[in-house]
């Protein structure tokens, strides 16, 4: 039974071994003519090589001798002959040489003739004879064509017996010949045909030996190796990975379709450095034959473009010989690694530039785990907390900067925000928090955390704090600034209001017998900042919070109220004792100079008091109410004391009242001017026009001056009141010069007020109402009183030495009802004076104030002024004027004072009587 299994076994075996033979026989057979044929190949393209440099060299040799036969006998027939006949004897010699022709070798030399190729010298194989010439286009002739055409080559054609041949041909230019060298091809085939027979008989005879053997010894390791080749190619053949095998001396020995697709384009150039690092020094090769090298991973940037450039991973690892220690060639693995360095890079780029945002941020920023341990931290954080950035990566950060409360008291881990947002996954903000530096001091915080994840998982958390410090400071500032006064350091008014309204909240409760509210006004303050100036002025508030300061009784506040006004409040007072008293203590530090800066200032204050506190139901009507009566002790002169009574309040009601009426005939232009004439008394023409302001009601009822001048002065619309008065008189002055009825030197007499006169702009507005109405400052007269100048004489002769220089003319008003001082006279830029009406009227009853008149006239004439008198209401008066030297008047016998319709009528009149209108200059 055994012995037919193995028959059936040898029996299907059979098959297979007479297939393997007969592969074995048909690969020998093949590997055998391919050799031939690769030997044959090899001895044909060397015989052609030979043959096409026997016809270079004979080619070169006969062209010098022929060029030198041309140069001694030229182009004819001796030279010809002689160039033919040296032709011959160079291919005598080249075919007496033999090399690169062989046994059937010759040479031909011919040239065109017509449409015949002529041959000139023919080298016969000695098997026919040879044509002396052919046609053209003949076959036969193909390489002597070529040549005849200026080609050089080799081809395989047949000769003139039929024998295929090997052929080389090239051009003699300087005759124009053609030179052809023939072998025929199968004295070159004849040794290898004879050699195919023994190789095919021994190969046969070897290929069924080894097939024998093969098949009983080496069949299973033949396995083994076949799948070891396969696995080893698999390996070399990989797509994604370039594989060279390389020469110690740097050449590639065998490469993969990878590798000379990564190389395409510079060669193995880029590699060559790492190769002779790797192997020390290629010029002696002897030290990387012995040196025992490992293997070498680098990265190969085949292209400068960062971004766009070739990353290559080049890895060397050397083959040693076999059962020896020495390197004998190199095996080069190159991966194409660029996505990856891109996407490191990126990697890196954008961890940097987080790192550089981390840095640039001016809060600090840590990271934390789950553990509360801090896993990054940007110097800012780290400065803020007095550490070095390493002092603080791997740290618990609440125990570092977070371990202790504001009050001192422990701060218990799990009681930290921060926690709740690592344990909860929810983002929060601390906007009120302390963290604590390396030394120990604690700073104001505030504070974002949020969670970090992975997918669904919390990992962590950022926090981003910021220090508060100097906004606190900033804040506490701000909140002392806004309930004290930045000069004095005293309470502001709004911590006034706040206490007044505290205390009457308690004294409605009944918690409080009441109060005192003591309102201090220092006299004159402006006038000493007009004169010494605004520094100079704040130093004496100053110094008089100080003093004001020592006379408060406990438990009352002082106030900085506004620019020169203070209060005090007395809580818990019912009666005038302790107000009483307060206001000796203030008026005892007044009695006492004030010094700034080597200058002794004598200051008095106007006090206004209110007692009581029930009858109040808000902090504004108690303090309206002590502003009243401060007030009224300015009305009395100031340096005085007055205590608010309720007819206080009605008065100041009614002047509120007439304030507001004022205001409102200002925005609803019920402001009128009316204009009385000023005539020349000698020849009673009209010279100038005095406008006089008039108010109207809203019933169209006109308001009498007495009533809203003294109001717009004590509350600063007499500026605003001015102003419209002035634009309104040039207004009118532009129409009366456009109509013809007065010259261009007509001028219009204004007042000011000592408010107008006081600001240091009021030269300027007069200047744009000029040029807004088109004349000139000489169309204008302003008319001023004494007092205003003894307010302040500097700053009045300044104004009115600016409104000089625009071209206006300035009166003194009211002259003798005042202080009447020369000096003033002569110090301000006055050239005109008004002697007040009172004079001018009771001139005409009283002897004694016809002499007052004349001496005012008189001391005009030596100072060289003019005179006006107001007041004259009839023509003896006029009469007694001119002839005492007076040279304008004005009154009710000249005419009232007319609205702007009626003035223009009374100049028309007086120009159709051809009266001329001239200014008193």
């Amino acid at each position: 039974m055994q012995k037919q299994d193995q028959n059936v076994a040898s029996t299907d075996l059979r098959p297979r071994i007479l297939k393997l033979i007969a592969l074995i026989f048909l690969a020998t057979a093949i590997c055998s003519g391919t050799i031939l044929y690769i030997a044959y190949d090899m001895a044909f393209e060397g015989q052609r090589q030979r043959l096409q440099d026997l016809v270079s060299s004979t080619r070169r040799i006969m062209e010098s001798e022929l060029q030198q036969e041309m140069r001694e006998h030229g182009d004819t027939a001796v030279g010809i002959a002689e160039a033919t006949l040296h032709a011959r004897e160079i291919l005598d010699n080249s075919q007496s040489d033999r090399r690169g022709l062989a046994e059937s070798g010759e040479f031909t030399l011919g040239q065109r003739a017509g449409n015949d190729i002529e041959f000139l010298i023919q080298r016969r194989d000695g098997g026919g004879k040879a044509p002396d010439s052919v046609p053209w286009s003949s076959s036969l002739a193909e390489p002597m064509r070529r040549a005849l055409q200026g080609q050089r080559g080799t081809m395989v054609g047949r000769d003139y017996l039929g024998h295929q041949v090997l052929a080389a041909y090239e051009p003699i230019p300087v005759v124009s010949w053609g030179l052809v060298a023939k072998i025929r091809l199968d004295e070159i085939k004849r040794p290898f045909i004879k050699t195919s027979v023994v190789a095919v008989g021994i190969g046969g005879v070897s290929a069924l030996l080894s097939v024998l053997l093969l098949i009983r010894t080496g069949t299973p390791l033949l396995h083994r190796m076949v799948e070891s080749e396969g696995r080893i190619r698999a390996s070399f053949n990989n797509p994604r990975i370039g594989i060279a095998i390389f020469a110690i001396d740097g050449k590639i020995v065998e490469s993969n379709e990878r590798f000379g697709e990564l190389f395409s384009g510079p060669g193995t150039r880029p590699l060559q450095p790492q190769i002779k690092a790797y192997t020390d020094d290629l010029g002696r090769p002897e030290q990387a034959l012995t040196r025992e090298l490992k293997p070498s991973i680098s990265v190969l940037e085949l292209d400068g473009d960062r971004d766009a450039g070739q990353y290559l991973q080049v890895t060397l690892q050397p083959i040693y010989k076999s059962g020896q220690n020495s390197v004998e060639q190199l095996l080069v693995l190159v991966e194409d690694v660029s996505e990856q360095v891109r996407a490191e890079r990126r990697t890196q780029n954008e961890r940097k530039t987080k790192e550089l945002i981390l840095e640039s941020i001016g809060e600090g920023i840590y990271g934390l785990d789950l553990d509360g341990a801090v896993t990054f931290v940007n110097s800012s954080a780290a400065r803020s907390l007095g550490y070095e950035v390493d002092e603080l990566i791997g740290r618990n950060a609440h125990e570092i900067m977070h371990h202790t409360r504001p009050d001192g008291s422990p701060y218990p881990c799990d009681a930290c925000p921060t926690f709740d947002t690592i344990h909860a996954g929810t983002s929060l903000r601390v906007d009120d928090e302390v963290f604590w530096r390396k030394n120990g001091q604690p700073f104001p915080v505030e504070y974002v955390a949020t969670p970090i994840t992975e997918g669904d998982r919390v990992v962590g958390a950022v926090v981003a704090f910021r220090d508060i410090s100097a906004r606190r400071e900033s804040e506490e500032k701000l909140s002392y600034l806004a309930y004290h006064d930045t000069l004095t350091g005293l309470p502001n008014r709004s911590v006034l209001d706040q206490k007044v309204a505290d205390v009457l909240a308690q004294t409605d409760a009944a918690e409080s017998p009441g109060l005192a509210m003591m309102f201090i006004d220092v006299d004159r303050m402006k006038r000493i900042n007009d004169s010494l100036g605004h520094q100079e002025g704040d130093a004496i508030l100053k110094l008089i919070a100080e003093r004001l300061a020592g006379c408060v009784p406990s438990g009352g506040t002082l106030a900085r109220y506004s620019g020169d006004e203070f209060a005090i409040l007395v809580p818990a007072t019912r009666d005038e004792t302790e107000p009483m008293a307060l206001a000796d203590r203030i008026f005892n530090q007044f009695a006492l100079p004030f010094l700034v800066n080597e200058n002794a200032i004598n200051l008095t204050v106007s006090l206004g008091l209110v007692i009581g506190g029930e009858h109040y139901r808000s902090a504004a009507d108690l303090l309206r109410d002590a502003d009243i009566a401060v007030f009224e002790s300015k009305k009395k002169g100031g340096g005085c004391l007055t205590r608010f009574t309720p007819d206080m309040g009605t008065t100041a009601y009614a002047r509120l009242e007439k304030e507001t009426s004022v205001r409102q005939a200002l925005d609803e232009d019920r402001i009128d001017v009316y204009y009385q004439p000023i005539v020349d008394l000698e020849s009673r023409r009209v010279v100038a026009m005095e406008a006089l302001v008039r108010m109207y009601d809203r019933d169209g009822q006109m308001v009498g001056p007495d009533e809203f001048i003294p109001v717009a002065e004590e509350t600063d619309l007499i500026v605003p009141l001015g102003n419209t008065i002035l634009s309104k008189a040039c207004s009118q002055v532009r129409n009366w010069r456009d109509s013809g009825l007065c010259s261009d030197d007509f001028q219009v007499s204004v007042n000011l007020s000592p408010r107008q006169l006081m600001r240091k702009d009021f030269a300027a507005k007069v200047r744009d109402i000029l040029q807004d109405h088109g004349i000139s400052g000489s169309a204008l007269k302003f008319e001023v009183t004494e007092s205003l100048a003894i307010s302040n004489p500097w700053l009045a002769e300044q104004i009115l030495r600016e409104l000089r220089a625009l071209g206006a003319s300035v009166c003194m008003d009211d002259f003798g009802t005042g202080y009447s001082s020369l000096s003033y006279v002569h110090q301000l830029p006055i050239d005109t004076l008004k002697i007040d009406r009172a004079f001018i009227v009771a001139g005409a009853k009283e002897t004694n104030r016809w002499a007052i008149v004349e001496s005012i006239i008189s001391m005009c004439r030596a100072l060289k002024l003019k005179v006006i008198a107001e007041g004259i209401e009839d023509e003896a008066t006029a009469d007694r004027l001119v002839s005492i030297g007076c040279e304008y008047g004005q009154g009710f016998h000249f005419a009232r004072p007319l609205n702007a319709a009626d003035a223009t009528d009374y100049l028309a009149s007086l120009s159709q009587h051809d009266v001329s209108h001239r200014v008193a200059n």
